[in-house]
């Protein structure tokens, strides 16, 4: 399942603005090593990789470069966890911001 989300964060006192889960994939690379790419679209996600393992979902956290700058998206990311399942990821984020976690998924 391809997951993307963005959960603005309520709390005014903390340094992340907001919250993103992505869908991922680690894939080999041909000279070896792997690299981890982005899921965005249906093509992606049905694309044959050779995958290192199965799909995962990573929250990241969204704050400012400067500390008092306006929010800009994207600024920078925060890598917080990696989840199986999309439903882990959605619950990390409700109970971390307090607030219900809206998922749209494809």
């Amino acid at each position: 399942m391809i997951c993307n989300a963005f959960v603005y964060n309520p709390n005014y006192k903390s340094k992340f603005f907001g919250f993103e889960i992505m869908t991922l994939r680690e894939i080999w690379l041909s000279g070896g090593g792997t690299e981890i790419i982005h899921i965005r679209n249906s093509k992606e996600y049905l694309a044959e990789y050779d995958d290192t393992d199965e799909i995962f979902y990573r929250v990241y956290g969204l704050y400012d470069k400067e500390e008092g700058s306006a929010p800009k998206y994207p600024t920078q990311y925060y890598a917080m966890g990696d989840f199986y399942d999309v439903k882990d990821a959605k619950k990390f984020l409700e109970d971390l911001t307090g607030s219900n976690v809206w998922l749209n998924k494809l």
